[in-house]
């Protein structure tokens, strides 16, 4: 566990106290460890389980993914409180990446960080700082194999396999009125992060499976993207298009549909 940036330390402040449990778990639906065809056009989702609860504490998700054996090295981070006053049960983050369009294999790593305290038990100082949790995996890229199925990775029989991260905002420390900065709480540590996580919760039916495919393939036309087919654009999308910034490697795609979080 990691406590990044201390910013400040208050005296004699008093612990720890129980409210409901509530969670925030974040969950890596796509990649794998598997292998997938290059695409212009390679997704990468995370689903948010809770997302209201994101307006407080600043968590954020970190991705990086490296090139084994090789040159590419890309990352990108979201900051889960821009999107907090999201009602739904579940939040899709969807990027799709144009840096995948050849044979390789690559390590992804993403952190769920989140602003946290601690009490000194030596000094009864309040630490303020970030807390940071690692999932790393493994995927390659393979001509003649088989595309990523959305639907597929939230079937009953492979939603265990997604890595899952979650945040307890249950476990709560007091914080003086004087200090506005965090409010009158903040989320305790050193503390564990909920050892069991839900991804099975999150579910893609085909009719979101195909928004989301839609969502990234029209971004990506609208950027010029290379090998991707597109429609044939009408006079609205033309302009739209005329307006856009060319050259991105991601294209991210929020989705916050309860339909797509069908049990």
């Amino acid at each position: 566990m990691l406590f990044l940036g201390l910013l400040l330390a208050l005296s004699q402040v008093p612990c720890c106290w129980a409210i409901n449990s509530r969670t925030l778990e974040v969950d890596l639906v796509l990649p794998r460890n598997d292998t997938y065809p290059p695409s212009p056009i390679f997704p990468i989702i995370f689903a948010v389980q809770n997302p209201s609860l994101a307006e407080k504490f600043q968590p954020m998700i970190t991705l990086q993914v490296h090139q084994v054996g090789g040159n590419l090295s890309i990352s990108e981070t979201y900051k889960l409180w821009e999107g907090y006053n999201d009602t739904s049960n579940t939040r899709f983050l969807t990027w799709g990446n144009s840096k995948f369009d050849f044979e390789g294999e690559f390590k992804l790593t993403w952190d769920l960080s989140v602003d946290r305290c601690y009490m000194d038990n030596k000094t009864h100082e309040v630490n303020f700082g970030r807390f940071d949790e690692f999932e790393s995996l493994f995927f390659t890229t393979k001509n003649g194999t088989s595309p990523p199925d959305f639907v597929a990775a939230t079937d009953d029989d492979t939603c265990d396999k997604a890595l899952a991260q979650a945040i307890n905002y249950a476990d709560l420390s007091k914080v003086p009125a004087s200090e506005s900065t965090y409010g009158p709480s903040c989320l305790a540590a050193p503390t564990t992060l909920p050892k069991t996580t839900s991804p099975c919760n999150v579910k893609i039916n085909s009719s979101a499976a195909a928004s989301m495919s839609a969502a990234m393939t029209s971004t990506a036309c609208a950027r010029d993207r290379a090998g991707v087919t597109c429609p044939t654009p009408t006079s609205k999308n033309a302009a739209s298009k005329s307006n856009s910034n060319t050259g991105d490697v991601w294209i991210l795609t929020t989705v916050s549909l309860l339909a797509y979080s069908l049990a």
